[in-house]
Protein backbone atom coordinates (compact mmCIF):
# COMPACT_ATOMS: atom_id res chain seq x y z
CA UNK A 1 0.00 0.00 0.00
CA UNK A 2 3.17 2.24 0.93
CA UNK A 3 5.90 2.59 -1.20
CA UNK A 4 9.51 2.10 0.26
CA UNK A 5 10.19 6.01 -0.13
CA UNK A 6 7.17 6.48 2.18
CA UNK A 7 8.94 4.21 5.29
CA UNK A 8 12.10 6.03 4.80
CA UNK A 9 10.31 9.29 5.35
CA UNK A 10 8.78 7.81 8.90
CA UNK A 11 11.58 6.77 9.88
CA UNK A 12 13.45 10.25 9.15
CA UNK A 13 10.90 12.03 10.70
CA UNK A 14 10.67 9.63 13.40
CA UNK A 15 14.22 10.48 14.27
CA UNK A 16 13.53 14.48 13.59
CA UNK A 17 11.00 14.31 15.98
CA UNK A 18 12.53 12.47 19.12
CA UNK A 19 15.61 14.88 18.29
CA UNK A 20 13.33 17.32 18.86
CA UNK A 21 12.02 16.12 22.10
CA UNK A 22 15.64 15.33 22.88
CA UNK A 23 16.66 19.38 22.43
CA UNK A 24 13.03 20.32 24.08
CA UNK A 25 13.38 18.66 27.18
CA UNK A 26 17.02 19.15 27.62
CA UNK A 27 18.89 20.91 30.60
CA UNK A 28 19.43 24.21 28.23
CA UNK A 29 15.89 23.96 27.22
CA UNK A 30 12.54 23.31 29.18
CA UNK A 31 13.91 20.42 31.94
CA UNK A 32 14.26 22.79 34.66
CA UNK A 33 10.75 23.71 34.39
CA UNK A 34 8.80 20.67 33.15
CA UNK A 35 10.83 18.70 35.98
CA UNK A 36 9.52 21.26 39.03
CA UNK A 37 5.87 21.31 37.14
CA UNK A 38 6.19 17.87 37.80
CA UNK A 39 7.38 18.35 41.48
CA UNK A 40 10.70 16.05 40.94
CA UNK A 41 14.32 17.33 40.63
CA UNK A 42 17.21 15.82 38.33
CA UNK A 43 18.04 13.88 41.52
CA UNK A 44 14.99 11.40 41.04
CA UNK A 45 15.68 11.01 37.42
CA UNK A 46 19.10 10.04 37.99
CA UNK A 47 17.95 7.33 40.80
CA UNK A 48 15.55 5.67 37.90
CA UNK A 49 18.76 4.98 35.57
CA UNK A 50 17.70 0.93 34.92
CA UNK A 51 14.17 2.52 33.53
CA UNK A 52 15.50 4.66 31.36
CA UNK A 53 16.53 2.73 28.27
CA UNK A 54 12.94 0.69 28.25
CA UNK A 55 11.06 4.74 28.36
CA UNK A 56 13.21 5.87 25.82
CA UNK A 57 12.18 2.88 23.48
CA UNK A 58 8.65 3.73 24.44
CA UNK A 59 8.72 7.62 23.45
CA UNK A 60 10.77 6.65 20.21
CA UNK A 61 7.99 3.92 19.15
CA UNK A 62 5.60 6.27 20.37
CA UNK A 63 7.27 9.19 18.04
CA UNK A 64 7.30 6.61 15.33
CA UNK A 65 3.52 5.96 15.53
CA UNK A 66 2.89 9.59 15.33
CA UNK A 67 5.18 10.10 12.73
CA UNK A 68 3.39 7.06 10.74
CA UNK A 69 -0.13 8.79 11.00
CA UNK A 70 1.45 12.38 10.17
CA UNK A 71 2.58 10.91 6.87
CA UNK A 72 -0.24 9.65 5.68
CA UNK A 73 -1.86 12.84 6.73
CA UNK A 74 0.52 14.61 5.16
CA UNK A 75 0.19 12.40 2.06
CA UNK A 76 -3.58 13.70 1.47
CA UNK A 77 -1.75 17.02 0.69
CA UNK A 78 -2.53 17.54 -3.01
CA UNK A 79 0.30 20.54 -3.05
CA UNK A 80 3.04 19.59 -0.99
CA UNK A 81 4.49 22.69 -0.20
CA UNK A 82 6.12 23.32 3.39
CA UNK A 83 3.60 26.00 4.23
CA UNK A 84 0.39 23.48 3.47
CA UNK A 85 2.43 20.84 5.20
CA UNK A 86 3.14 23.00 8.13
CA UNK A 87 -0.96 24.36 8.14
CA UNK A 88 -1.94 20.49 7.93
CA UNK A 89 0.52 19.17 11.03
CA UNK A 90 -0.40 22.46 13.07
CA UNK A 91 -3.85 21.60 12.40
CA UNK A 92 -3.55 17.87 13.28
CA UNK A 93 -1.53 18.87 16.39
CA UNK A 94 -3.72 21.94 17.67
CA UNK A 95 -7.14 19.69 17.00
CA UNK A 96 -6.16 16.58 18.66
CA UNK A 97 -2.80 17.05 21.11
CA UNK A 98 -3.59 20.07 22.43
CA UNK A 99 -6.84 19.70 23.21
CA UNK A 100 -6.37 16.90 24.62
CA UNK A 101 -3.60 18.61 27.39
CA UNK A 102 -6.19 21.03 27.73
CA UNK A 103 -8.65 18.67 28.63
CA UNK A 104 -5.90 17.12 30.95
CA UNK A 105 -5.12 20.47 32.48
CA UNK A 106 -8.80 21.16 33.60
CA UNK A 107 -9.80 17.88 34.47
CA UNK A 108 -6.99 15.75 35.77
CA UNK A 109 -4.92 18.31 37.64
CA UNK A 110 -3.80 17.60 41.09
CA UNK A 111 -4.48 20.95 41.78
CA UNK A 112 -6.70 23.25 41.09
CA UNK A 113 -6.29 23.71 36.96
CA UNK A 114 -5.23 27.85 37.69
CA UNK A 115 -2.56 26.94 39.67
CA UNK A 116 0.67 27.78 38.42
CA UNK A 117 2.42 24.36 38.27
CA UNK A 118 -0.15 22.53 36.01
CA UNK A 119 0.37 25.38 33.25
CA UNK A 120 3.32 25.64 32.91
CA UNK A 121 3.69 21.77 32.70
CA UNK A 122 0.86 22.38 29.92
CA UNK A 123 2.72 25.12 28.27
CA UNK A 124 6.32 23.09 28.13
CA UNK A 125 4.36 19.81 26.55
CA UNK A 126 2.28 21.37 24.16
CA UNK A 127 5.10 23.03 23.35
CA UNK A 128 7.05 20.09 22.68
CA UNK A 129 4.60 18.33 20.48
CA UNK A 130 4.48 21.83 18.31
CA UNK A 131 8.41 21.29 18.01
CA UNK A 132 8.26 17.64 17.12
CA UNK A 133 5.45 17.94 14.84
CA UNK A 134 7.13 20.80 13.49
CA UNK A 135 10.60 18.95 12.87
CA UNK A 136 8.48 15.75 11.48
CA UNK A 137 6.41 17.64 9.00
CA UNK A 138 9.96 19.39 7.68
CA UNK A 139 11.52 16.39 6.88
CA UNK A 140 8.83 14.73 5.29
CA UNK A 141 8.56 17.69 3.54
CA UNK A 142 12.30 17.72 2.32
CA UNK A 143 12.31 14.07 1.43
CA UNK A 144 9.29 14.23 -0.60
CA UNK A 145 10.49 17.40 -2.89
Amino acid sequence: MFPTQFFISVLVATLAGYTAGMLWFSARLFMNPWLKALGKTEADLSANKKEVPRIMLYGFLNTAATAFALGVILELVTTPTLLAYLQVAFFVCFSFIVTTKFNDLIYASREPHWSRQPQILFLVNVGYYLFSFTAMTIAFWMLRS
